[in-house]
């Protein structure tokens, strides 16, 4: 089996013209190889000009939440210590449409990960 030296949460794009995201994660092997996995949300009745009524802050807070929420199912079949996150860096409970997002989707992080200590905060 592949061993996992590195998981990245890596972006979010929003194409506002077909009504998809597009999320992306790659993990780093031991061996050198890299694969990227990627999870598209389609949104088919969503006009264009109602993306653009989104406040800016709540849509890049709801990504990254997502970013998060979606990849931890990748990464618990590739757990490893070494975690990151690209573009952006987690904030404290309760930032992200006022739920404790980065604090729960780390737990999640921390209790499944091999020699990870029992912890309920996340830091990256």
């Amino acid at each position: 089996m592949l061993r996992a030296k590195t998981f990245i949460f890596s972006s979010y794009v929003v194409d506002a013209a077909s009504s998809t995201i597009t999320f992306t994660y790659r993990v780093e092997f031991q061996s050198g190889r890299v694969r990227t996995y990627t999870d598209r949300l389609m949104f088919p009745d969503v006009a264009v000009e109602l993306w653009e009524k989104v406040p800016k802050e709540v849509l890049e807070s709801t990504l990254q939440a997502l970013l998060i929420m979606i990849g931890i199912n990748y990464w618990c079949v590739f757990p490893t210590k070494n975690i990151q996150i690209e573009g952006f860096t987690l904030r404290r409970a309760g930032t992200i449409l006022g739920f404790a997002v980065p604090k729960w989707a780390g737990g999640i992080l921390l209790r499944h990960a091999n020699g990870f200590p029992r912890s309920d905060r996340f830091s990256v």
